[in-house]
């Protein structure tokens, strides 16, 4: 067999035998710098050197991986004073800055003191003739317990949970 180009974009760009290979590791008409040539008879991949010889070239492998890479010691530092960030039993340690934290923002201490603001945004039931609802709230003892909205004559209610008198929770809008 010859020398066969497949094409110079294809990855080999041509195919040979390694029988074709002469005593000075040149292949008749490889001139192609660079280019891989695969051998049909071996299954071996060569590619073509600057001098215009062979040299044996191992073509990238795809591989899975199913369960952890040990890759050694690696460093995460702090991008502007160098500081190397904290690694326990229990993962990454990161400290935030406060200064990175929005005003209000949830913080250990706050979620633990009671002082925590928390924001709640929802759509509520709207209707593309933009009528008023009507509002119904229904009180248990001193507990608001349902909001009720009627909107073009469906009703939409929302339902609050209580813990003696702490508000739990507050369902969203559904359909009656």
């Amino acid at each position: 067999m010859t020398l066969t180009l497949i094409s110079e974009n294809a990855i080999p760009a041509y195919i040979a035998l390694t029988t074709d290979i002469g005593v000075d590791d040149r292949i008749v008409g490889a001139n192609n710098i660079g280019k891989l040539i695969y051998m049909l008879d071996s299954a071996e991949t060569y590619i073509i050197n600057a001098d215009l010889t062979l040299s044996e070239y191992a073509l990238p492998v795809s591989v899975t991986v199913s369960s952890d890479i040990e890759i050694g010691a690696v460093e995460i530092k702090d991008g502007t004073a160098d500081t190397r960030a904290t690694v326990g039993e229990n993962g990454l340690h990161v400290d935030v800055k406060s200064s990175v934290l929005a005003v209000g923002a949830s913080t250990s201490a706050n979620q633990t003191d009671g002082s925590q603001q928390t924001k709640i945004k929802e759509t509520s039931p709207t209707d593309i003739t933009k009528n008023n609802p009507s509002l119904n709230l229904t009180y248990d003892g001193s507990n608001l317990t349902t909001i009720s909205k009627v909107i073009n004559g469906v009703t939409y209610n929302k339902t609050l949970s209580y813990t003696g008198s702490i508000l739990d929770s507050v369902s969203a809008w559904v359909v009656v």
